[in-house]
């Protein structure tokens, strides 16, 4: 830790995340259950099993006609093995059981237990009812068995998994027609300050409109849960309207985040009055942007303190907020979509904080070159919005050259 730019202490970012972790390790959202039509992009809450084998009888791969595999070993061109076809299968056709019958079948037709092959409609020649094989085929070629993709009783989707269309197909080929998952986690946004307008009104003398609610909106959907704006916001910096705003948010809300106030002047009073309410875990992160970014404890709830501008904002949630989400959710697979680039031009970090820069990704030569877009501008939204990536300066690194290789975390649409 470090005294910077009027903060007492800036935590590391991964401190930040870990002390988020520890406090809120047993916080998990409530359970449900949802008609398989609606769990695209829900997170099971348990592992689901499969109630039946999948398929549950041994099934054509291909159109041919199934065939006693055995009594093809001795095909050859020069002594091709002759079948008697059969179209259609009667269950009572004691001659399934005979070596020379080949039964026509379609892709995905049950394979009688007396045969065990199938021979491809395109590897014979078939006339006057008749089909020759040229070649040898072994057991169970061209089926697809018993239990071959799923088990009765194996896990097809486990716990912490994001249902994906794959999830859905899996479930229903077992049967399944409701899914177990987690609530989705209800999230308020409380955006902040006297000189913040809501999009839609005027605009009057030295007004902004509030983009960083917007920008929340959209990652907390991304982040499988349920955004809600604080039907008063924005709200103004006096006591009263921030705590009556928190209340508002711990009564209906797993997370509540406040925008704006967060930094270390005289108006931005937000931090400290919630800490009265609760435990203030951490304020000022070792971030660039983002660094005025503060957790509270209030009520076993977490509360966060995001800074203003959106850019800040938006790197604010997606390394503190996002992190506890995932943890909630108890997911299983949490790795960000990276891709190798050499960098076009040198960029400059800032010893002692985590510098995150956003690129513009562009193939040449064969490789992907990473170009820098801004190191700064906070409140410079576009620049997000232009770029495909961000580069991230760990806390120890001054700048990293022209030409080198780095990981380019990929902006997700």
């Amino acid at each position: 830790m470090s005294v910077s730019h009027g903060f007492k202490k800036l935590v590391k970012v991964r401190e930040a995340v870990s002390i988020l972790l520890n406090t809120f390790k047993n916080l998990e959202p409530s359970i449900e259950e949802v008609p398989l039509t609606e769990a695209y992009g829900r997170v099971a809450c348990r592992n689901i099993i499969a109630s039946i084998d999948v398929p549950h009888f041994n099934r054509s791969a291909v159109d041919g006609y199934a065939v006693k595999a055995e009594a093809t070993f001795e095909a050859s061109q020069l002594n091709p093995k002759r079948f008697r076809v059969i179209e259609k299968l009667k269950p009572t056709e004691d001659m399934l059981y005979e070596d020379d019958i080949a039964l026509k079948i379609l892709t995905g037709q049950p394979v009688p237990d007396s045969l065990n092959a199938v021979v491809m409609l395109e590897a014979v020649s078939e006339a006057d009812g008749f089909i020759e094989v040229y070649s040898p085929i072994s057991p169970f070629k061209n089926i697809s068995r018993k239990g071959e993709d799923v088990r009765k009783g194996e896990i097809i989707v486990e716990k912490g998994t994001i249902i994906a269309p794959q999830h859905m197909g899996l479930i229903a080929s077992c049967g399944l027609t409701r899914v177990p998952v987690y609530r989705k986690i209800k999230v308020l946004v409380i955006s902040s300050g006297e000189e913040v307008v809501t999009p839609g009104k005027p605009i009057i003398h030295q007004e902004i409109y509030d983009s960083s609610s917007y920008v929340l909106y959209g990652l907390i959907k991304r982040k499988l849960s349920e955004p809600w704006l604080y039907p008063k916001s924005p709200i103004t910096s006096s006591i009263k309207d921030i705590l009556e705003a928190l209340d508002y948010g711990l009564k209906e809300f797993d997370i509540t985040i406040f925008i704006g106030g967060t930094s270390v002047g005289q108006t931005d009073i937000i931090p400290r009055t919630l800490a009265k309410e609760g435990d203030l875990l951490f304020h000022g992160v070792a971030m660039k942007p983002g660094m005025p970014t503060a957790a509270l404890n209030i009520d076993n709830k977490p509360v966060f303190c995001l800074p203003g501008p959106p850019v800040a904002c938006f790197f604010s949630f997606l390394e503190i907020v996002a992190p506890l989400i995932e943890v909630m959710y108890k997911l299983k697979k949490t790795f960000k979509p990276a891709v190798k680039a050499r960098l076009k031009r040198k960029i400059a970090g800032e010893v002692g904080k985590r510098v995150y820069v956003r690129v513009l990704l562009k193939e040449s030569n064969g490789y992907i070159e990473a170009e820098p877009i801004a190191a700064g501008g906070a409140g410079i939204l576009s620049s997000l919005c232009k770029a495909q990536g961000y580069v991230v300066l760990d806390e120890n690194l001054d700048s990293l050259n022209e030409g080198d290789v780095v990981d380019v975390y990929l902006l997700e649409g």
